[in-house]
């Protein structure tokens, strides 16, 4: 297993060295590629040699810096609560967990930005954000127990607390329940993203980390 630390130790960090370069500019820096992650069909991690990172999913697309992932992460949650996950955690877990969890926050940010631009928004209109699930059960199951969730599940909606169970008790994937519920895959996976985050500010409370 390639932990985030070892990683960091095979980039050269060009921290705030420059702009940000572009999806097309990285791309063609193929052969300083250091490690890929593909989680599905349509969403994949990429980390190169410059430190630069290329987060996927779907027809979205950022590129931000490893060093962007040198401090404690900050969960906010919806209640005007806080928890902070210390770095060590991710440092010493699977490379792109913490990664992704970035990348999915940027794009997000991104999203508000077009969302209080046009004054409207709808879910399906947000492109495809992809299951990072599939490929973070393990991260999952060492910062959550299924007791955990249900504490989670109390503080969501009738809606939320329909998609978390069908996935992680009945065992559903994410194009059955949005079959299932009449919404898109879409719907389900931005739903089950932000569960993820309510399971680590769960798991930090409850001293997990």
């Amino acid at each position: 297993m390639l932990t985030l630390k070892e990683l960091r130790g095979m980039v050269t960090v060009t921290k705030n060295e420059g702009r940000v370069p572009t999806v097309k500019q990285l791309q063609e820096l193929e052969d300083t590629l250091v490690v890929k992650k593909k989680i599905d069909s349509e969403t994949e991690i990429s980390v190169y040699k410059n430190g630069f990172v290329h987060y996927r999913a779907g027809k979205n697309n950022t590129v931000f810096g490893i060093w962007n992932c040198d401090e404690s992460y900050c969960y906010k949650s919806t209640k005007d609560f806080s928890t902070i996950i210390d770095s060590s955690y991710f440092d010493d877990a699977e490379w792109y967990i913490r990664l992704i969890i970035e990348g999915e926050d940027i794009l997000e940010r991104n999203q508000k930005r077009v969302r209080s631009n046009h004054k409207e928004f709808l879910f399906d209109d947000l492109g495809n954000e992809e299951d990072i699930f599939e490929e973070v059960n393990d991260f999952v199951d060492e910062i959550s127990r299924k007791d955990f969730v249900m504490r989670m599940m109390d503080d969501l909606n009738e809606y939320q607390r329909t998609i978390i169970d069908l996935f992680y008790f009945r065992q559903w994937k994410q194009k059955e329940i949005a079959q299932y519920l009449g919404v898109s895959q879409q719907n389900v996976s931005s739903i089950l993203s932000r569960s993820l985050k309510n399971l680590a500010e769960y798991a930090k409370k409850n001293k997990y980390f």
